[in-house]
């Protein structure tokens, strides 16, 4: 199957993984879920991008209307492309890959008042009952990371500031690594303050959690709405007092999975590539 695209617009969850075959035509690797596509580039002396083909100019252009992050932490300026190490850098190791992604609002910068990096802004922050004690820190690579000591059971959670419509699907997504690998049964939730504090959303997966970061990521479908009275928990983390616990880049998207990290708003990646008849 092969894919000669004229206009890329990162509007729907699918990877394409495109490389040239002997030809010099785009092939379609696959169709995997997943909240962005590489293609295959090279990048030329004026920091342009390029393609090794005679079917397609020599010249793309791309778009994004804000900034964005690289995995490592690294801030990319507006209408820079994120560019690294792709799928296809077995093939040829001279080449790269570059990110296309959708945009997305991360709800717990733009509602809960910049929580997504700083975490004495969660409710859970100073509770004795599901923390022994706990400190932020600024890491290069992962941003703010919170550090706390675990009572036997614990939870992260963030009351009330956000807002969630009936019907509508959310993620919550996090990085966390702790002092010692556990397994446990973990909820991702939503609650609703409206009549009492009561779920309105919940997914529970069983995770590893090790020392080593790994992002997790939970989606639900709320119940009813919840106009500036919702909050959003990740935990019911079970016997493990005094293991200590490492979270960074918490985000809250309406969508029914998760995006890279960002602090406020991601605008759409557009690539246009265009073709010679």
């Amino acid at each position: 199957m092969f894919y000669k695209p004229t206009l890329l617009e990162p509007t729907i969850a699918k990877a394409i993984d495109a490389t040239f075959n002997n030809d010099f035509k785009w092939q379609l690797n696959g169709d995997e879920p997943a909240t962005a596509f590489q293609i295959f580039v090279k990048k030329n002396s004026d920091n342009s991008l390029i393609y090794d083909s005679g079917k397609i100019d020599n010249k793309a252009s791309f778009t994004r209307d804000s900034i964005a992050y690289l995995l490592d932490g690294t801030q990319v300026a507006m209408n820079t492309p994120r560019l690294g190490q792709g799928v296809f850098y077995a093939i040829n190791p001279n080449d790269s890959a570059i990110m296309i992604e959708e945009g997305t609002t991360n709800k717990i910068e733009t509602e809960g008042g910049g929580a997504s990096q700083d975490w004495t802004k969660w409710s859970h922050w100073g509770n004795r009952t599901y923390w022994q004690n706990e400190t932020q820190y600024n890491d290069s690579v992962m941003g703010k990371v919170f550090q706390g000591v675990a009572q036997t059971n614990t939870y992260f959670f963030n009351y009330y500031p956000y807002t969630v419509y009936n019907g509508k699907t959310y993620t919550i997504s996090i990085w966390l690594k702790t002092s010692q690998e556990i397994t446990r049964s973990v909820n991702g939730y939503i609650v609703s303050l409206t009549g009492g504090q009561h779920t309105i959303g919940v997914q529970n997966k069983t995770i590893t959690i090790t020392t080593e970061w790994q992002q997790f990521n939970w989606t639900m479908t709320v119940s009813e709405n919840a106009v500036g009275v919702a909050g959003i928990g990740i935990g019911g983390i079970s016997n493990v007092a005094g293991i200590t616990f490492y979270a960074a880049r918490p985000q809250l998207e309406q969508k029914p999975y998760p995006t890279s990290f960002i602090d406020g708003t991601r605008s759409p990646e557009i690539l246009k590539i265009p073709i010679k008849d």
